[in-house]
């Protein structure tokens, strides 16, 4: 005769069997592992005497072809978009460079090209720093002394420090004064 745990379990086996995973590994995971990310390679040159910037997509050494590359120039709230292309048979994309575009403090633009297409390379981005063509304006260290800036007229800081100390005067004059009532009181 069977223990009651075994004929627990044997009525239970089924459900259990279609609960739990299946131990034996899928193919899906190992074929998604093998897939070996695309490389981004970003330079900028000069086509017909303007500066572009080139994306060259790669997947196994080999050129990727129907990538759509999306460049964008990093700021300091966001990013400029400064366009998109589609890679060649030679795995390049191509857009222009403007070469108004200031550079950061340090003299350098973060260039940053995205992939967005086909779905399998979204997400994909490299960010290139590059020194910009045209350096970034000179900043001020100075203020003028007006009232708008951080630096008050010198007449406005005058007034409120004769203002400021006749109010501590004042104050020094009570305390003083109670100083003598509380020494005389106790004479």
């Amino acid at each position: 005769m069977k223990n009651r745990w075994q004929i627990l379990v044997s009525a239970f086996y089924p459900l259990l069997a279609a609960a739990l995973p299946a131990s034996a590994p899928s193919s899906a995971p190992a074929a998604a592992s093998a897939v070996v990310a695309p490389v981004i390679e970003l330079t900028r040159s000069v086509e017909d005497g303007k500066p572009v910037l080139t994306a060259k997509v790669t997947q196994d050494g080999k050129p990727a072809a129907g990538v759509t590359v999306m460049f964008s120039v990093k700021r300091t709230f966001g990013a400029i978009a400064l366009g998109q292309d589609v890679t060649l048979d030679d795995g390049t994309a191509a857009v222009p460079f403007p070469d108004s575009l200031p550079g950061e403090t340090d003299g350098t633009l973060k260039i940053r090209a995205l992939l967005i297409a086909p779905e399998a390379y979204e997400s994909r981005e490299i960010t290139l720093a590059l020194p910009a063509i045209r350096e970034a304006p000179a900043r001020t260290r100075t203020f003028p002394r007006e009232l708008w800036s951080p630096r008050a007229p010198v007449s406005l800081l005058a007034t409120l420090l004769v203002l400021l100390g006749g109010v501590w005067l004042t104050y020094g004059y009570v305390i003083l004064q109670i100083k003598k009532i509380k020494q005389e009181g106790s004479s």
